[in-house]
């Protein structure tokens, strides 16, 4: 490359460059600005989206707390009488609530987590009144929002869970034959089948679930080591 001598030489090289890539110069930088801001914009965006779901998650957590704080009725309590019945009316009302609260987290922010953990925590309230069918319908929504692969698979541990204190063996089987080939969970669903073969009274099937599960990293293993040594003993021991 040949050296500039004079100001001037630079001076018209500098104008005869600019002539030529001056406009390439100029959209680079725009497009290059654009792109900043509008990833700026964009960020900002989420935060905003985040902060909004996160609110709107917690006055959910709110309704089901106070869900929680109220115990189930008794089996034998009169549903005639003005205190089961107020009882009634009050859960009621706040199932509702949060039924509604969920479903607005679906509709404005269901591309987030929050939704996922909604319905998880909408779906534990339902359980812990008994009422296990719309336990089972939430977990169901949980499968169908979980953001990762390991949230899918434990909302479906407790959808299976549900399906079987609900003596809905079949679909509970179906679940877990979907979702069991996660290893982070194996030993749970092992546990789950060997609770499905008691109830069909299938002994050595229950047994081999128990020590399967057993095996692994099993939630609660001294409650498994116990429903194992409840088991009858085998006719061929």
């Amino acid at each position: 490359m040949v050296e500039l001598q004079t100001d001037e030489e630079k001076a018209e090289a500098i104008k005869k460059w600019w002539k030529e890539n001056g406009l390439a110069v100029v959209s680079g930088v725009a497009i290059g600005l654009a792109i900043i801001f509008g990833w700026r914009a964009w960020m900002s965006y989420q935060d905003q989206l985040g902060q909004q779901a996160s609110l709107a998650f917690e006055e959910l957590m709110v309704t089901v707390n106070q869900v929680s704080l109220m115990a189930p009725a008794p089996a034998d309590a009169d549903p005639a009488s003005s205190d089961s019945e107020s009882a009634s009316d009050e859960l009621s009302a706040l199932l509702t609530v949060a039924s509604e609260q969920q479903a607005r987290l679906n509709e404005d922010f269901g591309s987030t987590a929050y939704a996922y953990f909604g319905q998880l925590a909408l779906a534990k309230a339902h359980s812990d009144q008994g009422q296990l069918e719309a336990a089972a319908e939430a977990l169901r929504g949980a499968l169908d929002q979980a953001p990762t692969a390991l949230l899918k698979t434990l909302a479906g541990l407790r959808l299976a869970r549900v399906l079987i204190a609900a003596q809905d063996y079949a679909a509970a089987g179906a679940v877990i034959d979907q979702h069991e080939q996660d290893n982070s969970f194996a030993a749970d669903f092992a546990a789950l089948r060997g609770d499905i073969a008691v109830a069909e009274d299938r002994i050595e099937d229950a047994r081999a679930a128990y020590r399967q599960a057993l095996e692994g990293d099993v939630a609660a293993a001294g409650l498994i080591e116990l429903k194992l040594q409840d088991l009858p003993t085998s006719t061929g021991s």
